[in-house]
């Protein structure tokens, strides 16, 4: 019992009052928003391509973006920043937040190509062949159709993938 009385919120009301807390804090708010959107949105792109479409190459295409799964975290990490030293003239975002979201994106999109391909499976083709009769477009039958049936996926892959980007970052 006397250990309890000496408990306080005193560490806490510290740790706000940091100079660079707050920055930290938007850092890490923007690279789990960002990271996680970009990694859903490429993940849809992906899966609907290797699902849907007759492009040449779907197969290496799935494959490729499962690889990141099999690769170390540091490995990606240093492939990653040796890749943006030699190419900072056309990409300079070497030693900003958006290498950071380029590597998350990288090494996420394995899970998230995996939830959104599954999705993609149960949808059956019809219902977007119906909607191209009705008269919508490749465009309006994407959206109407295919993207509010995989919402619930989208929504759940991109929590996966928020609390996995959270949890691969610190907060000093």
């Amino acid at each position: 019992m006397a250990a309890l009385k000496t408990l306080t919120f005193s560490s806490y009301v510290t740790v706000w009052s940091l100079p660079g807390f707050a920055f930290a804090l938007q850092n890490t708010l923007f690279l789990i928003v960002v990271a996680s959107t970009l990694t859903m949105i490429l993940a849809f792109a992906v899966s609907w391509v290797v699902v849907r479409s007759n492009v040449r190459g779907r197969a290496l295409i799935d494959f490729l973006s499962f690889t990141p799964h099999a690769i170390p975290t540091i490995v990606m990490g240093v492939g990653l920043m040796i890749l943006f030293i030699f190419l900072v003239d056309i990409f300079p975002i070497y030693g900003t937040l958006w290498i950071l979201v380029v590597g998350m994106v990288v090494k996420r999109i394995s899970y998230a190509t995996r939830v959104m391909v599954a999705s993609m499976y149960q949808i059956h083709r019809e219902l977007e062949q119906a909607a191209a009769v009705s008269g919508a477009n490749l465009l309006k039958t994407f959206w109407y159709v295919t993207a509010r049936l995989v919402a619930p996926a989208l929504q759940n892959g991109w929590l996966y993938t928020a609390i996995n980007v959270n949890s691969a970052l610190t907060i000093p």
